[in-house]
């Protein structure tokens, strides 16, 4: 069984399945794991935060920000905490704040530019089962490789019994006194802590003070100076430490039951134009949302008011996709920031006048998270001032979407103050043979749940996948069907990450297209540019009306006949198409492989 190095939160399961050395008794670290949502060097995972070998010591981009929880083999009562630097010349930490099951925490101030052992005291006032590790303060790398890390972190102390058991959190309940202040109570099937994280308008991630003694019934009452807004998540910690952390929709926005959608205002089918809710009823496809892309010139032409009204009419939410700067570039953002919000403000007027701005959705700039403007907080007040303006002038529901590679995990910088503004955040994950290895393709799903869940715990917002993307180019329409496949598996999963909403980027393919993937571009969608299906939309059609039906039934998923007859199966280099037989071996092949990552995924919990 192997775990994705780029999985990061999964680096230490073979560790764990491997035979444990012995250890002394008082390193309580040893045997333990690491987790964490952030891209970590693929050379180098988080189990190498607790090993103590130079050569593969935990490295990360932007050591500033990162998080990672420290999961011991048993709660503990710690004793101290020993550190030993990364490389001289990365990144390195002068102030962590580790956080214990309870809420309680330590903060310390580091020496960098020394390999020497630094042991500090770490007296928390119960055991854990766990820490969390945050780096308050950082100084930057001085390769310009922006890499940061540890040699060694261990924590020593003693074991403090054999639950492992969580509370169960139950009975929640959520009273407003207002738009500032609101009490949040809940119950536990035994003694535990009680903390509350929760967010504003103003800030996307508070902590109330750890109330330590332990009780069955729970409350923490808010106060707060700006509007509440977003999901809260509730603690409680029993005697030993173990914690049970539930999140809920408390202050959110918009709404959060699961939904698919799919990319498209309309389709030409038969030699005419046809809105996209006609096409989705022709087709039976349950679509909750679709999507046009607006934004600069052009699009007053043909996105009216009249087509927002029509659409919600139709049961279809319709949701724009604000593209105005393309790849952005710092200094056009600067020079184009009153054309940008005039821009704004006609959209705010259509979806005003189309009566139904209240119940749209807004997802600006798509992938903006490039180059100088990934690191500028000034991106944070133009998306603010945007953010404002659609919701005081349309009523509309609005979000932030960066691209998938946030690697340096820049986000936080970038848009910090304004998510905790916007009603969700997104992201979109895209692949195609031009660019990517078939294992790119495969991991799509994998990733976008790990950021999905870095997203909603960073900000307290639900998440909603704004656009994902395999292209069938190249051989690949096996690889796409794969792909909605484990989509639809792992439903759950995503449910669990914060996600509340999937839109597949292309519904019909656009033959001319062009940009990014190159040639792969104009085969983006579920059926082809004639309307015929693919053998990726037999999957998702399925998936809309029934889930994962196939699951314990023995059978393929849908769409595996149309594999047979000759659209083909990517099994290896892009470009090559197998038989009929090959692609039952590639769907078998497939199936195991899910039930294998599937697992995984219960071994590796994401905190």
């Amino acid at each position: 069984m192997r775990c994705s190095q780029n999985l990061a939160r999964c680096a230490f399961l073979a560790a764990m399945l491997a035979s444990s050395p012995a250890f002394a008794a008082d390193d309580i670290s040893s045997g333990g794991t690491v987790e964490t949502d952030l891209y970590t060097a693929e050379e180098s995972p988080p189990a190498a935060l607790l090993d103590g070998d130079e050569k593969t010591h935990f490295a990360q981009h932007r050591l500033h920000d990162a998080d990672w929880r420290v999961r011991f083999p048993k709660p503990a009562t710690l004793e101290s905490v020993r550190l030993v630097q990364g490389w001289k010349d990365w990144s390195q930490a002068l102030r962590l704040r580790l956080e214990s099951a309870d809420g309680s925490t330590v903060e310390l101030t580091l020496t960098p530019g020394i390999r020497d052992v630094q042991t500090f005291p770490v007296s928390f006032p119960n055991p854990t089962a766990f820490v969390d590790v945050y780096v308050v303060e950082a100084q930057p790398s001085t390769d310009g490789k922006g890499w940061g890390g540890f040699a060694e972190m261990t924590f020593l102390g003693t074991p403090a019994g054999v639950d492992f058991k969580a509370p169960t959190i139950a009975s929640i309940q959520v009273q407003r006194h207002g738009d500032t202040s609101a009490t949040v109570s809940w119950t536990t099937d035994e003694p535990a802590t009680t903390q509350l994280r929760y967010s504003t308008e103003s800030d996307s991630a508070l902590t109330t003070p750890p109330d330590l003694t332990p009780k069955t019934v729970h409350s923490v009452k808010l106060d707060t100076s700006s509007p509440l807004r977003g999901r809260i998540e509730l603690r409680s910690a029993d005697a030993n430490g173990n914690r049970a952390q539930v999140y809920h929709d408390a202050f959110v926005t918009i709404d959060t039951s699961f939904q698919y959608g799919t990319g498209g205002w309309s389709f030409q089918n038969g030699g005419k134009w046809l809105p996209a809710h006609e096409v989705f009823e022709q087709d039976g496809v349950p679509h909750a949302f679709t999507q046009a892309w607006i934004g600069g010139e052009g699009w007053k032409q043909w996105f009216d008011a009249k087509g927002v009204a029509d659409m919600k009419a139709a049961g279809i939410t319709p949701e724009v996709i604000h593209y105005f700067f393309g790849d952005p570039v710092l200094s056009d953002v600067q020079a184009r920031r009153d054309a940008f919000l005039a821009d704004i403000d006609a959209l705010a007027e259509v979806l005003s006048a189309s009566g139904v701005g209240s119940q749209t959705i807004v997802t600006l700039e798509p992938e903006y998270n490039q180059g100088e403007v990934a690191t500028w907080d000034g991106w944070n007040d133009l998306m603010i001032e945007a953010i404002d303006r659609l919701h005081a002038k349309a009523g509309a529901k609005v979000g932030l979407l960066p691209g998938d590679w946030d690697i340096a995990h820049v986000v936080p910088t970038s848009m910090g103050r304004a998510a905790a503004r916007a009603d969700f955040v997104a992201f979109q994950e895209m692949r195609a043979s031009t660019r990517d290895d078939p294992k790119d393709a495969q991991e799509v799903v994998d990733k976008a749940i790990r950021f999905s869940h870095y997203l909603s715990r960073k900000f307290l917002r639900p998440v909603r996948w704004g656009y994902v993307m395999v292209s069938d180019y190249g051989a690949w329409e096996g690889l796409q069907r794969d792909v909605v496949i484990e989509l639809c598996e792992r439903h759950q999963e995503l449910v669990d990450s914060g996600v509340v909403a999937v839109s597949w980027m292309s519904y019909l393919d656009h033959p001319g297209a062009d940009g990014y993937f190159g040639a792969a571009e104009a085969r983006k969608g579920l059926k082809y540019a004639d309307n015929t299906p693919k053998p990726a939309f037999a999957v998702w059609k399925e998936c809309l009306l029934h889930g994962a039906s196939w699951v314990g039934t023995g059978q393929p998923p849908p769409g595996a006949a149309d594999l047979e007859d000759g659209a083909g199966c990517s099994c290896g280099t892009a470009g090559n198409r197998l038989s009929w037989s090959f692609a039952w071996i590639g769907v078998i092949i497939a199936a195991l492989a899910r039930r294998l990552h599937r697992t995984r995924a219960a071994s590796c919990k994401a905190f």
